[in-house]
């Protein structure tokens, strides 16, 4: 199921009235096509400290917005309806002002996430308190994780854990599943559950222009990325600490495709280092292309509404549970 926090946050009492506004803005962008940021990833550098081979960051270049210009787009997203955002990046951590401007949308009745390679997070952990949620990215046992990652963040990120939790601050871990990290699924679960988290798994997939070519190495057969969602489906069986549904699970064994984020560019979308809006962070080929405006010329609500048409055959790297409840299919939550 869904983190019960993230729904406490959609459905206490005291939000019913903006609840009410929300689901007429859900549906008109099923019925009509409008568009809504009222789930947001933003995208505040794309700098880091590391250099993961499956990452399609590092050979792209954006120029950066400054503190005070994320602050007002901000303040844009939160006028035009957001109601979840997730910081990341590259490492959000290197901006500054990050614990800044989760206090800021949080003043605003949104519920703020971070998501880390976990590098800072020992040094940092107390500047998050704040946040409803912090997704650490681990990628299987020591050896595992460091081959993409580099030497000592495996160390760093569990030692980052531990300090979350020593705060209060809830958490999940995000696995990147490939040829390299395929065995280590039940170290993630065992991690999960003494760590108090959530566990997510999201497959390596190539998309030319999106993905560097290095990574197509890693890149799991469809039998044995099966296998490896039969044996999450065991283990959520088993009552272990996953993201992602029973349903989902039992149609990625068959080797369905994820439809997930159908409603990119529509309900949802990212906010880029330099300021433009696009449908999906996955796809930062679309960066290149003409169209996408920036938010801080003409605001967010432009933005979306001139954002260009595209089409996408879903993929794994969304959180279904979220997309399963935006587009009004709650038995996929089960």
């Amino acid at each position: 199921m869904m983190d019960a926090r993230l729904l406490w946050a959609f459905f206490r009492p005291s939000a019913w009235g903006r609840r009410a506004q929300d689901l007429v803005r859900v549906l008109s962008a099923h019925a009509f096509g409008t568009r809504h940021p009222l789930f947001v990833q933003f995208l505040v550098t794309a700098r880091c400290n590391l250099a993961c081979t499956y990452c399609e960051l590092p050979p792209m270049r954006f120029a950066e917005m400054t503190d005070a210009e994320v602050s007002g787009v901000l303040d844009d997203l939160c006028a035009a309806g957001m109601r979840k955002v997730s910081f990341t990046g590259g490492e959000p951590l290197l901006r500054a002002a990050l614990p800044a401007w989760i206090r800021q949308v949080q003043a605003r009745g949104v519920f703020a996430n971070v998501i880390t390679n976990g590098w800072f997070l020992e040094e940092r952990a107390e500047d998050l308190r704040g946040a409803d949620l912090v997704v650490v990215s681990v990628d299987g046992r020591e050896e595992a994780h460091d081959a993409v990652r580099g030497p000592g963040s495996h160390a760093r990120a569990l030692r980052g854990i531990e300090a979350l939790r020593r705060v209060g601050v809830r958490v999940m871990t995000s696995t990147v599943l490939h040829r390299g990290t395929v065995d280590d699924i039940a170290y993630i679960v065992d991690l999960a559950r003494h760590s108090g988290a959530v566990a997510i798994f999201q497959p390596v997939e190539f998309a030319p222009g999106c993905t560097p070519a290095a990574a197509a190495d890693l890149v799991l057969p469809p039998d044995d990325l099966r296998a490896a969602y039969g044996r999450l489906l065991d283990f959520k069986r088993a009552g272990a600490p996953l993201a992602y549904s029973k349903w989902f699970l039992e149609r990625a064994v068959r080797g369905e495709r994820p439809r997930q984020c159908r409603m990119a560019g529509r309900l949802f979308c990212s906010v880029l280092p330099d300021g433009r809006v696009v449908p999906c962070n996955v796809l930062l080929g679309l960066a290149t292309a003409d169209g996408f405006l920036d938010a801080r010329q003409g605001g967010v609500r432009e933005a979306m509404r001139r954002m260009p048409r595209f089409e996408c055959g879903g993929c794994a790297a969304g959180y279904q549970p979220l997309d399963a409840m935006l587009r009004w299919r709650l038995w996929e939550l089960r």
